[in-house]
């Protein structure tokens, strides 16, 4: 069984929180005191309670730190669903567009900006219905990615990328991502992915394969 989101979150010295904060957390808290790992206790533009546990937090790799959501499986007990990794592309695209847009639990359509905050909709095709699905912010600073302990960085703060660190990295934060969640250590993984992703994707199935993690390569 999954463990419980304090004790997950009291690991990383942190309190549960709200989406609604992060604003706030990125103008006035020193990036060392960022939030590492809580889960999400609401939404804006959703009323009613999450349908399921939602995470946000940071994992490091080489000296950045890669932001991810991890949104567990709607329908059936987590531990007996897939892991179902999402990635958008671009190159340069945040994963929460198509998290939010496309393939979530909570979706923002042409409706949504009728009010402020944008109004979330459920999604009854959501992927949740049938795992549990995490996505990062990659490359960093896509996103809420960031590097040398500056979140308000330039989209050049973290050097040049190409395919093959692309690959090394993202190889690191999903090693690192299970670090903080082994309860999911048994569950089937699924990389999926649209667009420049098409590269994303095989280059990290291939550097699982070939990597040092053989608890991970199992996963797949």
């Amino acid at each position: 069984m999954a463990s419980t989101p304090s004790a997950r979150c009291q690991h990383d010295g942190v309190a549960v929180w709200s989406l609604t904060i992060a604003s706030a957390v990125a103008e006035e808290m020193h990036p060392t005191h960022w939030l590492i790992c809580a889960q999400v206790s609401s939404l804006p533009g959703w009323a009613g309670a999450l349908k399921s546990p939602m995470y946000s937090g940071y994992v490091q790799v080489e000296g950045m730190k890669v932001h991810y959501l991890f949104v567990e499986c709607e329908s059936k007990a987590p531990q007996d669903a897939p892991v179902l990794v999402w990635s958008n592309g671009g190159p340069g695209a945040s994963s929460m567009f198509g998290l939010f847009v496309e393939l979530g639990p909570y979706i923002m359509n042409e409706n949504s900006l009728e009010a402020q905050p944008p109004t979330l909709f459920d999604n009854p095709y959501a992927w949740t219905k049938s795992g549990s699905v995490l996505m990062f912010d990659w490359p960093p600073p896509v996103g809420f990615s960031y590097c040398n302990d500056d979140p308000t960085g330039k989209g050049t703060s973290c050097g040049d990328w190409d395919d093959d660190r692309f690959s090394r990295v993202a190889y690191g934060a999903l090693s690192a991502w299970y670090g903080k969640f082994p309860e999911f250590g048994g569950n089937d993984l699924y990389l999926t992915g649209e667009s420049y992703a098409g590269i994303y994707i095989p280059r990290l199935a291939k550097s699982i394969l070939e990597g040092g993690d053989a608890p991970l390569k199992a996963r797949l």
